[in-house]
């Protein structure tokens, strides 16, 4: 299967590691078209991976405030506890 194809399917199925992977072996394209349809894709990915980082860092943000409600939570249920 061709580069193109195999990167079109990893960018349909947001496949984070196979869209890496092509990056990083990334052919000398024959046809200006070839390139044209490479550096489309290419852009659609960098949408998709942008979407993807927004998504990791607000779970990140969700389980920083989670883990600071739990920590004083905790603290001050024990401090209630030795009062």
């Amino acid at each position: 299967m061709s580069w193109i194809k195999n990167f079109t399917i990893a960018i349909i199925e947001e496949n984070y590691t196979n869209i890496g992977e092509l990056i990083e072996s990334v052919p000398h394209f024959e046809t200006i078209e070839e390139a044209q349809t490479a550096c489309a894709l290419i852009q659609e990915a960098l949408i998709i991976m942008e979407r993807e980082k927004a998504n990791t860092f607000d779970a990140m943000q969700k389980l920083k405030k989670t883990r600071h409600f739990i920590e004083t939570s905790s603290e001050s249920h024990l401090q209630e506890y030795r009062g």
